[in-house]
């Protein structure tokens, strides 16, 4: 319950069912894995996902250097590597599909 407490909400664990407040509280947390990565979108969306000390493993077998080839052959977690991918893969055709892009692209 620590996005609720850094939200301002007092909300029961049922009430997470609830899909804007799952969206809500999904959306911030995601955001706080960002920020703690520094920005990296890709070690965000890992520790997200995978857990936040399996991202930090992941990022200092690849060299602590944010080499996105080399980060993601460091995951050993089928889903987080495809969670990843497919993240990024529909952020480009958002992008595309709303005009931010010519085609389909990621902005690193």
């Amino acid at each position: 319950m620590d996005v609720a407490r850094a939200l301002g909400r007092n909300v029961r664990f049922a009430e997470l069912a609830r899909p804007a407040l799952a969206i809500e509280f999904g959306a911030y947390y995601l955001s706080a894995q960002i920020r703690a990565r520094g920005g990296n979108v890709y070690e965000g969306l890992a520790s997200y996902n995978g857990g936040g000390g399996n991202a930090e493993r992941w990022s200092r077998n690849a060299g602590g250097v944010m080499d996105v080839d080399r980060f993601q052959e460091e995951i050993d977690f089928g889903e987080t590597e495809t969670y990843i991918r497919l993240v990024i893969e529909n952020y480009a055709w958002y992008r595309y599909l709303y005009g931010a892009a010519d085609r389909p692209s990621i902005v690193r």
